[in-house]
């Protein structure tokens, strides 16, 4: 009876019916046994899901992996370095959005992230040089104008602030809100 349950009795039933002597070496053949080889997409989108559920580690090896098969996939290297930039890893961020960036330097994301991060980082210049270039690729990105205007501000640079800052609330009127909770910028709402 125990017979009954093994691999080798159901192999034998099979090329018994079938008369397929060779069902075991099918069976047992590597290419049957091996998974489906992932795509470059479905590692992006793993590693997305996994991202959105803080599984941060885990997304990066998703990244890496949609990468590493296409190495100009921009995307895959901006999220990468937005999980990096969540785990406080500033310098692998920066390296991928850098990587993003080489593959086409027109992209928002990119400088607007390099731009955050460097703000995070106090590198001021490297900062707005990043948000200006935003604006030119598009000049209603309120986001910018108005981190611009926070570099400023914490320059002293007054002139300046207040024209970024009238920039972001003319785009984005909520943010009239917003600035006046900050002590140093509300002189300039």
């Amino acid at each position: 009876m125990a017979e009954t349950n093994s691999k080798e009795f159901w192999l034998r039933k099979l090329k018994e019916f079938f008369n397929l002597p060779e069902v075991e070496e099918k069976i047992s053949s590597p290419s049957l046994r091996r998974k489906k080889e992932k795509s470059v997409k479905n590692y992006f989108e793993e590693g997305s899901k996994l991202a959105y559920l803080e599984k941060y580690k885990e997304a990066i090896q998703c990244y890496s992996q949609a990468v590493k098969k296409d190495p100009r996939h921009y995307l895959a290297w901006i999220r990468m370095g937005n999980v990096y930039y969540h785990i406080q890893d500033y310098s692998n961020a920066e390296k991928c959005y850098k990587d993003a960036q080489k593959i086409n330097s027109n992209i928002l994301d990119v400088w607007f992230n390099l731009g955050v991060l460097y703000q995070k980082e106090k590198k001021y210049e490297e900062a707005l040089d990043c948000y200006n270039k935003a604006v030119k690729i598009m000049d209603g990105y309120y986001d910018a104008w108005y981190n611009m205007a926070l570099i400023y501000a914490e320059q002293g640079k007054k002139k300046e602030c207040k024209e970024s800052l009238s920039r972001a609330i003319t785009l984005n009127p909520i943010l009239i809100e917003e600035a006046s909770t900050y002590s140093f910028l509300k002189e300039y709402v």
